[in-house]
């Protein structure tokens, strides 16, 4: 999909509903180690929305996890955060993530949309690194792990914090199966 940025005013967007079924955009944009989505990346949300041509939006580059957003039709997932990177020991939250899962169903139009929408928080352990699901690893009760909780707790909140959580985007709790 070619995005070609134009001065004053915004994006312009190709058509690819011409060929493809299914529209997903790769956002880099943001303010590194910010939770909330810059105005930038809210713009860029809202004219890909806007435009008809795309079905779902996922943010990179800030670091961190930021919020889901539902906009019209379209899901978009701001930031991921780091899967297996914790570059700076000073930034609290670089070790948190999330990886997503948005099944796209066929309607009866023929079109496709998304019909779940779910988050898995994950944080990044070091030494040997490894990502760990916390819906998976965490008991129910959050058991011995303060610092895995709270990932899990900021995620969560973080993720739902514009309202995906209205609009159907589940963030299992600990212990829940995933499937």
């Amino acid at each position: 999909m070619g995005i070609v940025p134009r001065r004053g005013s915004g994006l312009t967007c190709a058509r690819p509903r011409l060929t493809a079924q299914v529209v997903i955009v790769s956002i880099y944009a943001g303010d590194e180690n910010v939770a909330q989505p810059s105005v930038q990346q809210r713009r860029v949300a809202q004219r890909l929305a806007d435009s008809g041509e795309v079905d779902l939006g996922i943010g990179n580059h800030v670091h961190v996890v930021q919020p889901v957003e539902k906009i019209g039709n379209v899901w978009v997932a701001y930031g991921y955060g780091n899967l297996i990177s914790g570059q700076y020991p000073t930034w609290h939250r670089n070790r948190e993530g999330v990886t997503t899962a948005f099944t796209f169903s066929r309607q009866t139009d023929g079109s496709y949309a998304v019909t779940d929408a779910r988050g898995y928080p994950t944080f990044n352990a070091a030494d040997p690194t490894r990502v760990v699901d916390l819906v998976a690893t965490l008991p129910a009760t959050g058991g011995d792990h303060p610092r895995l909780v709270d990932a899990y707790r900021a995620t969560k909140q973080t993720l739902l914090s514009m309202g995906a959580g209205r609009d159907g985007f589940v963030v299992p709790d600990p212990g829940a199966l995933t499937h």
